[in-house]
């Protein structure tokens, strides 16, 4: 039997004005994202998967590349929200009304422009099964509240299209979701460990 542990991280919050970002290059405090690093620098984890976008990557590059195996995987990006991604929200105007309708049914009332939800959901599990089928050690995702909800609801098999799953369930920015994944006699087993811990120099204990 094998025992390997995913350790999901949502990058830490931003410093733009609030919006719906999702491929909006948006950036972190400097001092968030040391604090990050240093936390993963405490632990035994040495293979680091990150989303591109510099609120995450930007922890990942802060790592010692001689000490850590570090991979920029685009399928851990955010959803794109089309045309009010980025856009602060004070300055929505009459958009508000549709950008409600899409948090009430996401699936159903898309942001023109916008990367569909089903589409984001498949490419989230897609590259969680990659994740999966590749892995010899333990590995920290640097990655998106979105991406991890996907991997989640595919995990617990939770109804993805359920709006709730995205507005009841929080991800907290600098957050842990922990899957242990065993193998054994040819078969994989899931387990949960946490979801949204906060991240310390002794998450990976």
């Amino acid at each position: 039997m094998t025992k390997l542990n995913f350790y999901l991280i949502r990058h830490g919050k931003t410093v733009q004005p609030n919006a719906l970002n999702g491929a909006t290059d948006v950036l972190v405090n400097d001092d968030i994202q040391d604090e990050m690093a240093a936390c993963i620098k405490a632990g035994p984890v040495k293979k680091i998967v990150s989303s591109p976008l510099r609120r995450c990557f930007d922890v990942a590059d802060r790592l010692c590349r001689e000490q850590f195996d570090i991979q920029v995987d685009e399928s851990w990006r955010e959803l794109d929200f089309g045309v009010y991604d980025g856009v602060p929200y004070d300055e929505l105007g009459d958009a508000w009304a549709e950008l409600e309708a899409f948090w009430a049914d996401p699936l159903a009332n898309p942001i023109p422009e916008s990367e569909p939800l089903d589409q984001g959901y498949y490419r989230a599990v897609a590259a969680w099964k990659h994740l999966v089928e590749q892995a010899q050690e333990d590995t920290i995702v640097i990655t998106h509240g979105g991406m991890i909800r996907f991997v989640l609801a595919h995990l617990l098999n939770v109804d993805w299209k359920d709006p709730k799953w995205y507005s009841v369930l929080n991800i907290t920015n600098q957050s842990v979701t922990h899957v242990q994944l065993l193998r054994y006699e040819g078969k994989a087993f899931f387990s949960v460990q946490g979801v949204g811990l906060p991240l310390t120099t002794t998450t990976f204990d």
